[in-house]
């Protein structure tokens, strides 16, 4: 017994070294065949990463494991994935495995698949990577044996977690399936397989020219495909397609015939419940179906029928009908009642021309307001003749009623339509206005509407649109959004031919505002959500703005807040053709001053923009348009420690980069500046120059006004010569200043002897006596002419002194004689006046940063209050209303309507006049502030005179 027990343990070690060295053996000449089998069929890159061969889970086959395996074609879709799959599993079957050639695979398992089917916009499609018949490598057929083959005996194919995504950009058509799973069962023949399939998804999503149509929808698939394999036809058997709740039973079949596709297939949802119609409403689907009471029939069927190819479409039909059908959650008060939808869409030839679509009503009545609605659409390519109707009331508010909602879900609104149109496309063409019936009104009151992607609520308190066929008249809006107010009314003419013959659409607006927050709107459009890395290859490019529109503005807006640009009482006629848009003129109130500006700014090029505007400036504060313009920080930053004001006539050409900014190297231009008297202190530059120069007079500037011309050219700012009195030295300057703050000026000083005081005059008369002894004429009343030249960068430049005539070396002796009393001198009044002049201005500083404190302190409590007192007005006045309108239902419908009438005016008041108190305090908490800077500024003024007495 022991011997038998000896001999069974060395036969099971026998075995499983053999489970383990038989894997090993064949693992390279099984690699190396497939490699090779995907050469010799596919035109594209396939790689992964690793392989690993076994069958201890798949005895008594072999499982080869490929990972992260990619295909990627070849050009134009070198740089798009076609397939990525984590894990590709290929079961060969083991008798094969010895036999060789053929090796079989009877099991395909993908683990998290990716495969995305890219369509580009000339018809080029990236899954056509098989190699044709006749490029197939001829020495294949003679080295079979040598090289082996790969043949399919696939009897079951699973798929785990896997995405799939067809986006056909030539038709603007995206299908998306998240989180598939499938399996596939059958045995492969070499004429006739059937397979029995089942998959599910997490959801689908269909968008169509930027119209999501399906998305929230959970599909699955259950059937049978026979596959006839002489015929290249696939017969569809017992197939079912869930979209949710709803069963769609689908049968038939296609084939191919050369490279187009022959289908005959019908579809019909035989469950008529309307509840399972209702669960393709993914609003309603996913928020407690299962408390929704239905009731209700409807039928849906359709086929499709014929040869679809490069020219030829198959017939298609689809019907859709649901008669008196209502629903109501359990829980909620109210129901859509009486709800009525007729679809038919009908093409038996396919010819695209023939299709006929036609919804004969639409109706519905929501919370007790009846909608009606019908469309009917033929000739859709030669000559669309549409009709259509839209009539009724929706009061967005009662959607909460109907359907549950969250409390920030809700919307709010009232949406009147009475709309009709009906005509051909061709008699809009010709204008034929007579021959179009296209009137109505569509009114909107008190909507509060969240656009996507974008963060603060739009409130829309009113707007009065009303139609004819040849123009859209809006008579009224009335806007809210976030701080920002919109008043505004206008037309807009050949709407009809903007919409169904591609031609301008040509509108004209008025629109008024009290404030437009720029800078909230912007931030409001900014995603929430992590930024995705974007390759350094990707370039950023400007927003394309809309062709085929022809838009003229005339604004008048109290005050615009952008960046740190304050513009009051902004008017502006703005024009939109071309995508070029005109100032003519744009006029504000900032920085002190006042702005005009007329121009034009150009996006009708690709990858960039273009301006050429003209400024007229009038005494804008030097400091503050220092602080808020950017060309002042790159080119003069001597401005931040400039007073005064100055006035420009500028006309400026250039290109924008993709973040609106200039391209300084493209700007061409130039004009005329005109300064008030200006005072310039505290420069490191000035000081050096006053060391160089020997004088502290250098170290400040204080001059009556400067007047002078500049040009912008290859990326410099060239001044024209000018002069200036600078410490009472005559003084010319010339130059540039590059935008790549690289500077290149020259300052010509006509010094007097006097600027060396008393001591250096008495030399330089012994001095100038004695040169002209020696043939030196020294003229002691012009003084000397000298030449500073500032080079290199603009922050802290080179500078080096030129004497103009022989007399600079007479300075250099005198400075010798007197340069220790002189360095004393100007050490121990230097010394003094800076301890004094810097404990007045930090004592004023401390002062007014404390008032400027104070002061907002008590502003932020202010606007604090005024919020809480009209958030509780509001909500007391909608309280009153709500109370209201219940009353107004009790006792019957006249006193209902005036009820509502009445409630509506309450909100509104209460709107009103808590947007009064935030405004009036937010104007008194703003006066506040504004004082103590006032006060504040007061302080700095005085103590700036005090030092300037020290001076």
């Amino acid at each position: 017994m022991k011997k038998f027990f000896k001999i069974l343990s060395i036969a099971i070690l026998i075995f499983v070294a053999v489970l383990i060295i038989l894997p090993n053996a064949f693992k390279g000449k099984i690699i190396q065949i497939v490699k090779q089998e995907m050469n010799k069929t596919l035109n594209a890159r396939v790689d992964f990463s690793g392989a690993s061969l076994g069958f201890f889970r798949s005895f008594p086959d072999f499982k080869l494991r490929l990972k992260q395996l990619t295909i990627v074609g070849n050009l134009p879709f070198e740089a798009d994935t076609l397939a990525f799959i984590p894990s590709l599993d290929l079961t060969f079957d083991f008798r094969s495995i010895f036999r060789g050639s053929p090796y079989e695979i009877n099991k395909i398992v993908l683990n998290q698949p990716v495969i995305k089917l890219l369509v580009l916009e000339d018809g080029a499609y990236n899954w056509d990577i098989l190699l044709p018949e006749e490029q197939t490598p001829p020495e294949a057929d003679k080295t079979q044996d040598q090289t082996g083959q790969i043949v399919l005996n696939m009897n079951k194919l699973l798929i785990d977690h896997g995405s799939f995504i067809y986006d056909d950009r030539e038709m603007d058509f995206t299908l998306r399936l998240f989180n598939i799973k499938g399996k596939s069962k059958g045995e492969l023949s070499e004429t006739i397989s059937v397979f029995n399939s089942e998959a599910t998804a997490d959801n689908i999503q269909i968008v169509y020219e930027g119209v999501t149509y399906l998305d929230g929808i959970k599909p699955a698939y259950l059937g049978q495909f026979e596959v006839d394999f002489d015929k290249d036809y696939y017969t569809m058997r017992n197939n079912k397609l869930f979209l949710n709740d709803l069963a769609i039973d689908v049968e038939g079949g296609f084939g191919f015939v050369d490279d187009d596709i022959i289908m005959d297939i019908g579809f019909e949802s035989k469950d008529k419940s309307f509840r399972k119609l209702l669960s393709l409403v993914p609003a309603i689907y996913s928020r407690n179906f299962g408390k929704v009471q239905a009731e209700g029939e409807f039928a849906l069927k359709g086929f499709v029928k014929g040869l679809y190819g490069e020219k030829t479409m198959p017939g298609f039909g689809l019907e859709i009908a649901v008669n008196n059908a209502r629903f109501k959650y359990s829980n909620l008060p109210e129901s859509m009642e009486n709800i009525m939808f007729n679809l038919l869409v009908s093409n038996k030839t396919g010819n695209l021309d023939a299709t006929f679509v036609k919804l004969g009503q639409f109706n519905f009545v929501l919370a007790g307001n009846p909608f009606r609605s019908a469309f009917t659409l033929s000739n859709p390519i030669s000559d669309p003749d549409i009709t259509a109707s839209f009539e009724g009331t929706i009061d967005l508010s009662s959607i909460s009623k109907v359907v549950p909602l969250q409390p920030e879900e809700i919307p709010k609104g009232i949406l009147k339509f009475d709309m009709r149109f009906s005509g051909k496309n061709s008699s809009i063409t010709k204008k034929s206005y007579n021959e179009i019936l296209a009137g109505g009104s569509l009114l909107i009151n008190n909507m509060f509407y969240q656009p996507p992607g974008f963060q603060l609520p739009v409130f829309l308190q009113e707007m009065q649109t009303k139609f004819t066929p040849s123009r859209l008249e809006l008579s009224k809006i009335s806007a809210t959004i976030g701080e920002s107010n919109i008043e505004a009314s206008g037309n807009v003419d050949n709407y009809l031919a903007y919409f169904f013959d591609n031609e301008l659409l040509i509108a004209s607006f008025a629109l008024q505002s009290e404030l437009l927050n720029l800078n909230e709107m912007l931030a409001a459009m900014r995603n929430n959500q992590e930024p995705k890395p974007v390759a350094d290859t990707v370039a950023v490019s400007l927003p394309e703005l809309p062709e085929r529109l022809n838009l003229s503005i005339n604004a008048n807006v109290g005050k615009i807040l952008f960046q740190d640009y304050v513009l009051n009482n902004t008017k502006a006629i703005l024009s939109y053709k071309n995508q070029v848009i005109g100032f003519s003129p744009l006029s504000a109130e900032m920085l002190g001053g006042n702005v005009e500006i007329i121009g034009t700014y150009d996006a009708s090029e690709k990858n960039f923009a273009s301006a050429d505007l003209s400024f007229k400036i009038a005494n804008f504060v030097i400091s503050q348009a220092y602080e808020a313009v950017g060309l002042f920080k790159r080119v003069a930053p001597v401005a931040e420690k400039t007073k005064g004001v100055f006035s420009t006539n500028l006309k400026l050409k250039g290109k924008l980069d993709a973040a609106f900014n200039p391209v300084y190297e493209t700007m061409q231009g130039g004009g005329m500046l005109q300064s008030s008297k200006i005072s310039i202190e505290s420069v490191n530059v000035m000081s050096v120059l006053a060391k160089l120069l020997g004088s502290d007079d250098y170290k400040s500037l204080k001059a009556d006004g400067i007047d002078f011309a500049f040009q912008f050219l290859n990326g410099k700012v060239f001044q024209e010569p000018f002069s200036f009195n600078w410490g009472g030295t005559n003084t010319t300057i010339s130059g540039y200043v590059g935008f790549d703050r690289q500077i290149d000026l020259t300052l010509n000083f006509q010094i007097p002897y006097s600027k060396f005081g008393a001591a250096a005059n008495q030399a330089i008369q012994k001095l100038a006596s004695e040169a002209a002894m020696k043939g030196i004429a020294l003229n002691t009343e012009n003084g000397l002419i000298v030449k500073a030249k500032l080079t290199g960068a603009l922050t802290n430049p080179k500078i080096s002194l030129d004497y103009q005539s022989a007399a600079a070396n007479i300075k250099n002796e005198i400075q010798q004689v007197v340069m220790q009393e002189l360095d004393k001198q100007k050490a121990e009044a230097m010394k003094k006046v800076s301890e004094e002049a810097q404990k007045l201005l930090d004592d004023a500083r401390q002062k007014g940063d404390e008032l400027i404190l104070k002061a907002n302190q008590l502003a932020d409590k202010l606007r604090s209050e005024a919020i809480t007192t009209s958030q509780k007005a509001i909500a007391e006045a909608d309280v009153r209303a709500a109370r209201l309108e219940e009353e107004g239902k009790k006792k019957g419908p006249l006193a209902e309507a005036a009820a509502r009438q009445t409630a509506q005016k309450i909100r509104t008041e209460a709107l009103k006049a808590a947007q009064k108190i935030i405004a009036e305090t937010d104007a008194k908490a703003n006066a506040i502030v504004d004082q103590a800077n006032s006060q504040a500024g007061e302080l700095m003024r005085k103590a700036q005179e005090q030092v300037d007495k020290l001076q």
